[in-house]
């Protein structure tokens, strides 16, 4: 790793309250910003893959606790292949492997689920009849392009 890659990977863990932008770096496709508090910090703008993945890991802790949310990953990586950093591409995957754990319950993970993403990017939740988890999804990860 380069001495300006470990530079910029320490800065991104600086975290400040009061900010104005100073600069815009792109580094692999994502964007940085630079923040000034008096010296420079800076703040990685969230990616709406990250932010699902966040969203889906704090719903599922607050629903099932730590245990057995790493139980579930463990579950759904190993009887369908879906790895944790692989559900924001594969949400008809993971909506499945929590229907065949839960059964009539996994309605009410993936409305936890989506009732948090939709307040994360702040927006009410819209629920519709006859609409799959996957389908919000893709719904929301439009919205919150747009919005950026």
């Amino acid at each position: 790793m380069s001495l300006s890659n470990l530079i910029l990977v320490c800065l991104l863990h600086l975290k400040f309250e009061s900010e104005s932008k100073l600069n815009l770096i792109r580094k692999s496709g994502q964007t940085f910003s630079l923040v000034a508090v008096g010296c420079v910090h800076v703040r990685k703008c969230e990616n709406f893959e990250k932010m699902l993945l966040s969203v889906i890991d704090e719903s599922m802790k607050q629903i099932f606790g730590e245990g057995t949310t790493k139980f579930i990953y463990h579950y759904l990586e190993n009887d369908y292949s879906l790895k944790y950093s692989d559900i924001p591409q594969k949400p008809e995957i993971f909506a499945k492997g929590l229907e065949e754990i839960f059964r009539s319950g996994s309605r009410v993970v993936e409305a936890v689920i989506i009732s948090n993403l939709y307040s994360k990017i702040g927006l009410s939740c819209q629920k519709r009849k006859g609409q799959k988890f996957a389908d919000y999804i893709a719904e929301l990860e439009k919205t919150y392009k747009n919005k950026k």
